[in-house]
């Protein structure tokens, strides 16, 4: 008679996780205007800035600050109906503005780059700096740096420990449920120690703890940071809010259905499956693969099933590693582990093949897997998981096959049997297999803190590159983009003479790369072809210059590499313009 209170329970929670809400793991800028590094006649009276991923305006601010003598003003800010992929933000700046830095801030202030708008010739000599703090609303933590921005690590550490202790509690019920219902096929009595049906609920029962502290934490942080708004309203309208709610409400669910009565078990154990399939689902739409801007589903779909698959794995670990301490069992241990061999393999090509999927979605070159955090830590998890496939190889082409003809030969008592060589080697692989399923679910937890490389990378590329210098005798702008109906980068540079002069005698551009400042060794400089366009009467102009164009198009810079971008222009008179800007990421 638990299925009517059950079931209201179940559908109240289901309408309340439907109120909309703002989601947003990693917010990166898309555009902005004006553009990266553009320098300015005059000072823009507005900032347009353009998100990768809707934000939660309830949860961002921003600010104006006049370096000069680090007064703050507050612009006016409207959020433009967000479209599909983006949201737009146009913020009214004061006529003396001379710097943009804005930053987004994603659960607790930590910030990811985003374009610099520098202006010049600034009649009173006042510079201002403007931030944005877009809060992502999510479980993680964005900590991504670039020159000028500040160290915004305060509570990094404890986010991470948070989503790590929250993984482990998801993996440990969701693999004990799976060991107890579809491996152990012995009466529950006779469960090994950690699975029967009490320490089932005191598994679900630390796990609701787990999840109610870790949310509360999280959401006092942000109330903390963000003091005008209630706890009521995150709860209710963002995404972190309403996981930190919806765990510990699923847990309890679980926890009612774990005492169900026995002529009521085998829907109430369907049901449990169903709300813990829901909780592993939290994951991923708090993490890295719903903030992804292409394929977020299947992203969030295919996190889901690594994290089922990994479950189900360390499930029937701790099963096995609860039998490697029951004295001379060695029998059951084997069968045991005969009949989890059937789900482990394919488990674990599961596990494999998603993880590469993730990691090819986030990381744009092979370097990145040790010259940046993220790859470090797919590294450090691809090389723990290459260890437990050898461990498993070993348990089921060696270990357990002899454990067996032993058993079917009767040749030895289980006593003697649990001393012999072969033994011994299974019950230390599965002891050291569960010690590397925690240490992974540990890299995993900390995986999903840390910001990816690649779309920083994506949106660094996106955004135009400009580059404009001023002279008495010369100006230079260089334009670059990424045409995505070409897939070619364009490059436009701008030369002005001075009127009378002629068009340069030469223009040449070049990408160098590099490492920490210095060329790279055998590293081949790429050279843009220009071409000199005919002349055309422009609308503005600087008076007394002449402005000659040139065009290329082409695949010329890689933003993931560092790189030195060299232009050199010569006049009709002999003079040589030289002018380099360092681009890319540093190594």
């Amino acid at each position: 008679m638990m299925k009517k209170p059950l079931s209201c329970i179940a559908l109240l929670i289901m309408m309340w996780a439907c109120l909309p809400s703002f989601v947003s793991a990693h917010a990166y800028i898309l555009q902005s205007t004006p553009m990266q590094d553009a320098e300015l006649i005059a000072s823009p009276s507005v900032i347009r800035i353009t998100f990768t991923e809707k934000i939660d305006t309830k949860l961002s601010s921003i600010t104006l600050q006049n370096t000069a003598d680090g007064s703050r003003i507050a612009p006016t800010a409207e959020a433009v109906e967000p479209t599909a992929s983006s949201t737009l933000v146009e913020t009214a700046m004061p006529a003396v503005t001379t710097e943009l830095n804005a930053d987004v801030s994603a659960d607790g202030g930590l910030q990811t780059p985003l374009p610099t708008a520098e202006t010049i010739d600034q009649p009173e000599g006042k510079e201002a700096e403007a931030s944005t703090d877009a809060a992502a609303t999510d479980e993680e933590t964005e900590h991504i740096h670039t020159e000028g921005e500040h160290d915004h690590t305060d509570g990094h550490g404890l986010m991470v420990l948070l989503r790590v202790l929250d993984v482990l509690a998801g993996a440990v019920l969701a693999g004990l449920l799976f060991f107890r219902l579809f491996i152990w096929r012995e009466a529950g009595d006779e469960a090994p120690f950690g699975f029967t049906l009490r320490a089932e609920r005191i598994v679900i029962t630390a796990a609701a703890l787990v999840w109610v502290i870790s949310g509360w934490i999280r959401l006092s942080m942000l109330s903390e940071q963000f003091g005008s708004l209630s706890y009521y309203t995150l709860a209710a309208e963002t995404m972190i809010g309403k996981i930190a709610v919806l765990r510990p409400a699923g847990a309890l669910l679980v926890l009612l259905l774990a005492f169900a009565p026995v002529r009521e078990r085998l829907w109430a154990n369907r049901v449990k499956l169903i709300a813990v399939a829901a909780l592993i689902v939290t994951f991923p739409l708090t993490g890295h693969a719903y903030a992804a801007v292409k394929d977020a589903a299947a992203a969030v779909a295919a996190h889901a099933v690594h994290m089922c698959a990994a479950a189900i794995w360390f499930g029937g670990l701790g099963g096995l590693l609860s039998l490697t301490f029951c004295r001379h069992a060695i029998d059951r241990l084997n069968q045991t582990a005969t009949r989890f061999s059937e789900w482990a393999w394919p488990s674990m090509s599961l596990i494999l093949v998603s993880g590469v999927w993730l990691s090819l979605a986030r990381l744009s070159s092979w370097r990145e897997l040790l010259s940046t955090e993220y790859g470090q830590l797919i590294f450090a998890k691809s090389c723990l998981m290459l260890l437990v496939l050898v461990i498993a190889a070993l348990h089921t082409l060696v270990f357990m096959p002899n454990i067996a003809k032993a058993m079917a030969a009767g040749s030895l008592p289980p006593a003697e049997l649990s001393q012999t060589a072969t033994a011994r080697g299974l019950l230390l692989g599965v002891r050291i297999e569960v010690l590397l399923a925690i240490s992974l679910f540990v890299l995993a937890g900390w995986l999903s803190s840390t910001s990816p490389p690649s779309d920083a990378d994506t949106q660094r590329q996106r955004e135009p590159f400009y580059w404009h210098v001023m002279g008495e005798q010369a100006h230079m702008s260089l334009r670059m983009a990424d045409e995505e109906a070409s897939e070619e980068q364009t490059v436009r540079l701008d030369v002005w003479l001075p009127e009378g002069m002629g068009a340069p005698v030469s223009a040449a551009a070049a990408i160098t790369p590099q490492r920490n400042g210095q060329a790279e060794p055998g590293g081949e400089q790429v050279t843009i072809p220009l071409e000199l366009q005919p002349e055309a009467v422009e609308l503005y102009e600087y008076p007394g210059f002449t402005k000659y164009t040139y065009l290329a198009a082409g695949a010329f810079v890689d933003y993931t590499i560092e790189s030195l971008i060299t232009v050199d222009v010569s006049d009709a008179d002999g003079n040589d313009f030289h002018y380099e800007k360092a681009i890319g990421r540093e190594r």
